[in-house]
């Protein structure tokens, strides 16, 4: 796999030293490209940190087998910068399974479905080649979330596919999917 930046709407800080649950989000639930984590204490041992809003989004909690990133808090308590990787959604929009051209302008969701967790991402729209890359954003951003459980819908023309539990347990992400969205019959949408 090849590592991209995405955007993350959550910070998670965890800390054995912290209150129960242990661990202090940061970020207001919008997706961002740099979350501030102030006023940390500076505890001997070092903070857990990985994108989320929950402890079941821990990349070294099972079923989840990824790292998090282990940084010290200094003394006045604000970490980083640093970088925290996030496993991506591996989905392609096509025209047709046997040709494998992509279908643009196909909007991608994932939905959280981590027990404890919430949270929607809108990756936006597809590109001709049926993927997503933010090109607003410098470097562009790709279809990065917490380590969890999702259901990933792609919608075009109010016709919509849903994929169920889409595993995004490694560092690797969803195994790739490829999914044709109808262009014809009974309209739905992504909720």
């Amino acid at each position: 796999w090849v590592v991209k930046p995405s955007n993350a709407s959550y910070l998670l800080a965890g800390n054995s030293g912290l209150p129960a649950p242990f661990w202090k989000a940061f970020g207001n639930g919008t997706q961002q490209t740099t979350i501030t984590a102030p006023s940390l204490y500076p505890f001997t041992e070092q903070y857990a940190l990985y994108s989320g809003n929950c402890a079941n989004a821990d990349p070294r909690t099972a079923p989840n087998a990824g790292s998090a990133t282990l940084q010290a808090a200094p003394r006045g308590g604000t970490v980083g910068p640093v970088t925290v990787r996030q496993p991506a959604i591996n989905v392609q929009a096509v025209k047709t399974l046997a040709g494998g051209v992509g279908q643009n302008n196909v909007r991608i969701k994932a939905y959280t479905r981590t027990a404890g967790c919430s949270g929607t991402y809108d990756f936006g729209l597809t590109t001709s080649k049926g993927q997503v890359v933010d090109t607003t954003t410098t470097p562009p951003r790709t279809t990065g979330v917490p380590y969890g459980l999702y259901d990933v819908c792609l919608e075009r023309n109010n016709r919509s596919v849903t994929l169920t539990n889409q595993q995004a347990y490694g560092p690797q992400g969803t195994t790739f999917v490829k999914v044709v969205v109808p262009t014809s019959g009974s309209t739905s949408t992504c909720p």
